[in-house]
This record gives structure tokens, sequence and C-alpha cells, in this order.
């Protein structure tokens, strides 16, 4: 793994949210032979009312995470091990209703992001069965938040998920997406990125802790970043 500069604070920092996202690492290292083979989500009556219908659009998958070096320059090229991704995946398998902000991200767009952020609602739902709310939350432009102003006792979400977001997102749509993040920290959050790694976008757009990292790439973006 690449070494960073002692001056630079901003990796040092991204490092340190790395390191965090390594949840129970150390004294209890999560298990990673309960991963699926395939992202392949049963489209349930319950699962169908939560999530957007573009998220169909994409087909079955196989789960083969890969290193990644991270995009955003302040960063400075620092790589992420597969095998993060995979403890990430396996602690929200083993515990789908723990308060973490699990980032998911995709380049160069979103189609498999949102495709495994509904496969991980579908293990929230598995879960709490009657009692789970998830929302899904698609964030335009504007200052209106409703989840903010609009919620009841009955409508409060289980898990919270965030998409249409990239790096390119206004301040006012980055904010309101922190906003929420921090509003609703007692649930499990799943923020959805097209464009950017999910350690880049969480460290430099939302200041912001992680808990646990998947990135798709394809194509020509995947070939890129092993060739270099």
């Amino acid at each position: 793994m690449q070494v960073l500069k002692r001056g630079d604070q901003t990796a040092r920092k991204a490092a340190k949210v790395a390191k965090k996202a390594k949840v129970l690492r150390d004294d209890d290292k999560a298990e990673t032979s309960n991963l699926p083979r395939r992202i392949d989500v049963k489209r349930t009556t319950v699962l169908r009312a939560s999530v957007p219908g573009s998220v169909w659009r994409q087909s079955p998958f196989r789960y083969e995470p890969r290193t990644f070096a991270t995009e955003a320059e302040k960063l400075k090229d620092r790589f992420v091990e597969d095998d993060l991704q995979r403890e990430s995946f396996s602690q929200f398998i083993t515990n789908p209703i723990l308060h973490m902000t699990y980032c998911v991200a995709g380049n160069p767009d979103d189609s498999k992001a949102k495709y495994f952020a509904a496969y991980l609602a579908s293990l929230h739902l598995s879960k709490l069965g009657s009692h789970a709310n998830v929302v899904w939350e698609v964030m335009y432009g504007g200052f209106q938040n409703p989840l903010l102003t609009t919620e009841t006792s009955r409508s409060r979400p289980t898990m919270l998920i965030l998409s249409n977001l990239t790096p390119h997102s206004s301040n006012t749509r980055l904010e309101k997406a922190r906003d929420l993040l921090e509003y609703y920290a007692d649930i499990p959050r799943v923020v959805v990125v097209a464009g950017e790694d999910p350690l880049s976008f969480m460290t430099t757009r939302l200041h912001l802790p992680v808990h646990g990292l998947a990135y798709f790439l394809d194509g020509i973006v995947r070939r890129k970043v092993e060739i270099e």
C-alpha cells in the first residue's frame, strides 16, 4: 500500500476513515464465507414498493470486488484493498440493522451500485419483517428536504438509502445528504454514488465517516485502474 506523506492531513484523515471502516476487524473480524457469488435481488412486493423502478434495469451480476485507487486528488492515490469490501458486505449480511454508513459507488454509472443497495435493503427487510421501513430517497436539487420535516413515529425509516449523488452534485444537494445522514444516525444508511470511488466521495464531498465500502468499476475504467 502506498505510503502517505506525513504532512498531508487530508490523506492521513482518509487513512483513519479507512481504518474505522474495518468495523471490529481487530477484535472480532467478520467472516466472509457468507458472501453470495452473485448479486441477485428477489423482487418481492414489499421491496418493489421501496426501490425506484430504474434499479430493476440492472441484471444480476457476479460479486467480485477488486482493489481500487482513490480518485480524489487530496487522497494521493491511496489504494483500498478488496478485502475491505468483502468485510463490509459480510458484516452487513450478519447484522443488517447495524447503525452504519455504507457507501456504494459505481463508475462510470451507478447501475450496479443501486442494484447492490437494493440487495442490502432486501437483507434488512428479511431481518425486520413487517417492522421494517426502508426509505429510498432520490436526491434532487432545491432546498426542500422532506424527510427532515414530514417524519412521524409510524413513518420513521429503519433504513435509509440516498441516491442520485455524484462528485459534481451541487453543494445544496450534498448538504441535504449530509443532513439526512446526521439526522438518521441511529439506523443503517446507504449512500449510492456515481462517478467516484466511495472513500473519496465520503471523505472529500460529504466529510463524514464511512463504515462500509463497495465499488463497482466497469469496462475501460476497471482496466485503467488495474494497469496503473
